[in-house]
């Protein structure tokens, strides 16, 4: 008789657990290589959708004497778009000659971008409604791709369409963001809608809510319903704000990863080395419209000075139009607490915008103040409506400057014969002068540095005689300027008048 052992009847549990351990090893290992592999395909399949994007863009020019959708005449602007132009890709997709060029809705969602599936199928269903012309625009969640305002089929160095990944809208201050960076803190803006036909850069600045003009007076009478508008960024996220990725994450695409469509047709993966002042592929999209030097760009018929001096990008003082660099996408108007060159920045997109080509501006023109906001200052906050001002404490330097200085328009200013003089500038120096705990940081020193700073940069004489005014009204020279900037100074840390009476003696 043949007898079994106990040991013969099936697996110990020792070998049980061993088993049901390589099984799922290799699952994982498999899973993770089709995860791979189908992240990989994604991908190409994304580049292969942009390159038909390219096609489509690039035939229409040809039948537009190379004009692309954002460059006709205004008579053909009118005829595709009639009353509903808009510089964003939303708008710019749904003109009857580009959707039939594109032919099918499906192209413009890659299958990297799984959050918008819903939205792109919904898209597929409406397509044969959607015409620009008669206001039946194309969800900008059924898309995946932002067009470049720069763009241009004449110029094969040129960017015409990106994946919507981009950290800014502005390639030359931008990165690729992905699922895998860090969340960051964001909170939606609590300011009441305006009435029709108020311009908030119509506003006038004054203590408080007297001579704050409408805007500040339209707050005023909708705090009940509204009781944060206007508020500070740095309270609406201290009171709203949640840890959150951007919107315009893509979900098949990590952090450092984006695709590029160029002007030629070619489609390229792309990383955050293109991006930025001199990134790979934007330094020459951006050369591409370069003007000139910063000297012969004067000569070019620009006017006596460059008008909104953030158009100056490289570091060669070469200048393009800011315009030119920017992915045609929606603002966000979100409040989301940026980063830029280390510093923080707390605002919506037109605030960082503001803040971080103005950095750039002082970098490359008067480094002597840009070293300055280096050392001194950490953060530069929107302080929603009205005032501008600095909180110096012993850590850190909190730069607060109001939507007021930054987004009126130019032509509607106190002073009209300045309108190519940037105040916005020159309030950005004072603001950073008041952080400057090496030196002086009274409103006299503030004013001076506007002035002395200002003039290094070309800056309107009137504004430059304004804010100089203004120091020597405080009793602010070159020789105090002088002093609190010496060797004498920083070894002592004596106040002027008493430098001045020690030295007489």
């Amino acid at each position: 008789m043949n007898h079994r052992t106990a040991n013969q009847d099936g697996f110990t549990l020792i070998e049980l657990v061993v088993t049901i351990s390589i099984i799922g090893i290799v699952g994982t290992i498999i899973s993770t290589t089709v995860s791979r592999a189908k992240a990989k395909a994604n991908r190409v399949k994304c580049l292969n959708n942009l390159s038909q994007i390219g096609k489509a863009l690039i035939s229409f020019g040809h039948s537009y004497e190379d004009r692309l959708p954002w460059q006709l005449q205004e008579g053909e602007k009118k005829l595709y778009f009639g009353e509903h132009y808009d510089e964003n890709s939303s708008a710019i997709f749904g003109i009857l000659p580009l959707k039939a060029e594109i032919q099918n809705p499906r192209i413009l969602h890659s299958p990297c971008d799984s959050g918008r599936v819903v939205f792109s199928k919904e898209a597929q269903t409406n397509w044969e409604v959607y015409d620009t012309k008669k206001g039946m625009i194309i969800p900008s969640e059924a898309i995946s791709y932002d067009l470049i305002k720069g763009g241009d089929i004449t110029k094969p160095t040129t960017m015409l369409g990106v994946t919507r990944n981009l950290y800014s809208r502005e390639l030359h201050k931008s990165r690729w963001i992905g699922p895998d960076g860090k969340k960051i803190l964001m909170t939606e803006r609590k300011d009441p809608p305006l009435p029709t036909g108020m311009d908030p850069r119509l506003m006038r600045h004054g203590p408080g809510w007297d001579g704050a003009g409408p805007w500040l007076g339209h707050i005023r009478d909708n705090l009940k319903k509204f009781p944060y508008g206007g508020a500070r960024s740095s309270d609406l996220l201290h009171k709203f704000g949640k840890k959150s990725r951007l919107s315009h994450v893509i979900n098949g695409l990590n952090e450092g990863e984006g695709h590029v469509l160029m002007a030629d047709g070619s489609v390229k993966k792309s990383t955050n080395s293109d991006l930025g002042f001199n990134g790979a592929l934007v330094k020459p999209h951006l050369s591409a419209h370069q003007i000139g030097s910063h000297h012969h760009a004067l000569k070019a018929g620009l006017g006596e000075f460059i008008p909104k001096r953030r158009n100056i990008f490289l570091k060669d003082g070469t200048v393009a139009s800011r315009s030119k660099a920017i992915a045609m996408r929606e603002e966000n108007s979100a409040i989301v607490e940026w980063e830029y060159d280390h510093f923080r920045i707390l605002g919506d997109e037109e605030f960082y915008t503001y803040v971080s080509s103005e950095i750039e501006l002082l970098k490359n023109e008067v480094p002597e103040i840009y070293n300055v906001a280096k050392k001194h200052v950490t953060t530069f906050n929107c302080t929603g409506i009205n005032g501008t001002y600095a909180i110096i404490t012993p850590r850190n330097g909190w730069v607060n400057i109001s939507r007021g200085v930054f987004n009126r328009n130019p032509d509607e200013v106190e002073a009209p014969n300045y309108v190519d003089a940037p105040w916005h500038t020159l309030v950005f120096i004072h603001e950073i002068q008041h952080c400057d705990v090496d030196s002086c940081t009274s409103q006299g020193a503030a004013n001076y540095a506007a002035a002395y700073f200002g003039r290094k940069m070309k800056i309107h004489s009137g504004w430059i005689n304004f804010v100089g005014w203004m120091a020597a009204a405080e009793g602010y020279n070159q020789e105090k300027w002088d002093y609190h900037h010496s060797p004498e100074f920083a070894k002592s840390r004596i106040p002027y008048e008493e430098y001045i009476k020690k030295s007489a003696r």
